[in-house]
């Protein structure tokens, strides 16, 4: 799953503070936050959020965004949902600059940011054997195992080790130790990524 639809899921609260975001809730809170940064980056001369972006995105996240298959692993015990992050992730989505929200949409783990990666938490040892679905180890990272045609849970990447900032593969994700993202010019986990300027809102 995408980023723009795994790890970045969020919410449309106007207070500071809320209650968390729940699982249930995380399709139509991220369509709201999203459509809402669409409309300021992309659509500027636009007065108000469309309607059937919110409805339309919604619909598509559910759908797609692998929501059933958290409630499954969740229920499993193989992972944790995470509500007070999810509404931090939000926020995060929320107070991205237009620069940023690009890196957002293109799948890019510095502009989904850590609140949003970490809303996921794991629950699989390191060498677990997993079917999909990186988000279960306990790491968050997984890779692919050639000789076995599966993934297995991984040690999380050393800062200065080499990654790749997309997440979107369901079989393996390059996740940098905690407090560290994947830099998108050195490739590299870095503590202060570089977040590259490019189209804003290209694939849209």
């Amino acid at each position: 799953m995408r980023p723009a639809a795994r790890c970045v899921v969020c919410v449309v609260l106007t207070g500071c503070g809320g209650g968390g975001i729940s699982l249930d809730e995380l399709a139509g809170e991220m369509a709201s936050a999203t459509c809402e940064q669409m409309r300021r980056c992309c659509s500027p001369d636009d007065p108000a959020v469309p309607a059937e972006c919110v409805a339309t995105l919604t619909l598509f996240l559910e759908s797609s965004a692998d929501i059933d298959d958290m409630r499954e692993h969740v229920a499993a015990g193989t992972l944790d949902f995470d509500e007070q992050q999810a509404e931090l992730c939000i926020q995060h989505i929320r107070a991205l600059s237009c620069v940023e929200f690009s890196a957002y949409l293109h799948e890019d783990q510095v502009g989904t940011g850590l609140a949003c990666l970490d809303m996921l938490r794991g629950k699989l040892p390191i060498g677990t054997p997993i079917e999909l679905d990186h988000y279960q180890c306990e790491t968050g990272n997984a890779v692919f195992d050639m000789a076995a045609l599966t993934s297995r849970c991984a040690p999380p990447i050393v800062e200065g080790g080499p990654c790749d900032p997309d997440c979107e593969d369901r079989f393996e994700c390059d996740r940098c130790e905690p407090g560290r993202l994947c830099d998108q010019t050195s490739m590299t986990c870095q503590r202060s990524p570089v977040i590259v300027a490019g189209p804003r809102c290209d694939g849209v």
